[in-house]
């Protein structure tokens, strides 16, 4: 049985219908949909500690460097290093001079990184001096609202969460290369908008760390793409479009393979062609992209069979919700935040705010239902929970 996934056109096309807007096309109603359905999204994940939200993603340490000796030159705030190479994420770490500790803004060889301007030694530093190079800081997926737990697999030892303070006077007064016992939650200095896992002190060793956290719904990169046609080889998991309309930001997005050269319509609904009619043609395919390949190319998320070549398609960004619940609470949510930015008489806000407190209650019931409690050797359980359950 095929569950139909819930996207960025349908959430568009569900607004059409259902506040009677078909037929009154313009870009400022365009406009005030849109925007509806982005607030709605990001709203969702406020509204309650939903467990069809929490996930699990994996953080690989960096162990400490000091091989060979370097160079400091203040009027370039360049570090030469001789007898060595420069890790390939040194951009992302702290060197380590006389205990006094400096950011490290760029990695311009295999012999030179750029400190940061505000983050310096104030003078020049000898040739020969020896040094130690560690990653403290780690960049979070940018689904990451906040972290739960961070566990390391090896021993099977819960890290604990410290406040970003003691976290800085911890690193600041040690300054160890040792296991790391301790973790807090930091805005990302490079990535604006992002968060970053910043640990008690620099790893000895590479080390897997498994952070369990709670997602936030971020962009929707993909309206409405079907320019061109699609093909997959018999079995095969990776789509060949014929126009070259990808980008990384269609990562994520579900692709839908019609039945002949024209675009297919959702399993519930139509499309008003120019002449006026409306047609229905429903998809033969449903698959999310997984990976990124080439303009022209990308991998899906399981195979299709059989083969389909030249067909028509539609790409829209997923609306990750559950289908138990969630979903028709989502729609409410557009509904409502629709109503406000159009600034809709008081009694239609009231309406379509009870109707999204209603369909809260009865996705708060659905989510309450144990999903999948995995023991883990740790007291928070982890949560499997695939949004990628399309045949």
């Amino acid at each position: 049985m095929t569950e139909e996934l819930l996207t960025y056109r349908d959430a568009y096309e569900h607004l059409l219908d259902v506040l009677d807007l078909a037929g009154q096309d313009s870009d400022r109603l365009e406009r005030s949909l849109k925007r509806a359905i982005t607030e709605a999204y990001r709203k969702l994940p406020e509204l309650h500690d939903w467990r069809y939200f929490q996930r699990v993603t994996m953080v690989h340490t960096s162990p400490a460097y000091n091989t060979g000796t370097i160079e400091y030159s203040s009027s370039t705030n360049k570090v030469t290093l001789s007898g060595g190479v420069w890790p390939d994420d040194a951009e992302f770490s702290h060197l380590i001079v006389d205990q006094s500790t400096y950011k490290v803004l760029r990695r311009e060889s295999d012999t030179v990184i750029e400190l940061d301007a505000n983050y310096k030694p104030s003078a020049d530093i000898a040739a020969g001096t020896t040094y130690r190079l560690g990653r403290l800081r780690y960049l979070l997926p940018v689904d990451v609202g906040d972290v739960r737990a961070v566990m390391n697999t090896e021993q099977t030892f819960q890290l604990q969460r410290m406040q970003t303070a003691e976290i800085f006077w911890h690193n600041s007064a040690q300054n160890l290369d040792a296991f790391p016992t301790g973790w807090s939650m930091i805005r990302s200095e490079d990535y604006p908008g992002r968060w970053e896992l910043w640990l008690s002190t620099v790893d000895s060793t590479t080390r897997e760390l498994r952070v369990h956290y709670d997602a936030r719904n971020i962009s929707l990169p993909v309206f409405d793409e079907r320019e061109g046609t699609v093909s997959v080889s018999d079995g095969g998991d990776t789509a060949t479009f014929s126009s070259s309309v990808l980008t990384s930001d269609f990562v994520g997005a579900v692709l839908r393979i019609g039945r002949t050269g024209s675009p297919p319509t959702p399993r519930v609904g139509s499309y008003s062609e120019a002449s006026g009619n409306t047609v229905v043609r429903l998809p033969d395919h449903e698959r999310v992209i997984t990976q990124y390949t080439t303009s022209t190319t990308c991998v899906l998320n399981r195979p299709v069979t059989p083969a389909v070549s030249g067909k028509g398609y539609t790409l829209s960004s997923i609306i990750d919700v559950n289908p138990s619940g969630m979903w028709e609470l989502f729609l409410r949510i557009a509904e409502s935040q629709y109503d406000i930015i159009t600034r809709a008489d008081q009694s239609k806000q009231v309406a379509s705010e009870r109707a999204m407190i209603q369909a809260l209650r009865v996705a708060m019931i659905a989510d309450g239902r144990r999903i999948d409690g995995v023991d883990t050797g740790y007291s928070v359980s982890r949560l499997d929970v695939s949004n990628t359950s399309v045949t």
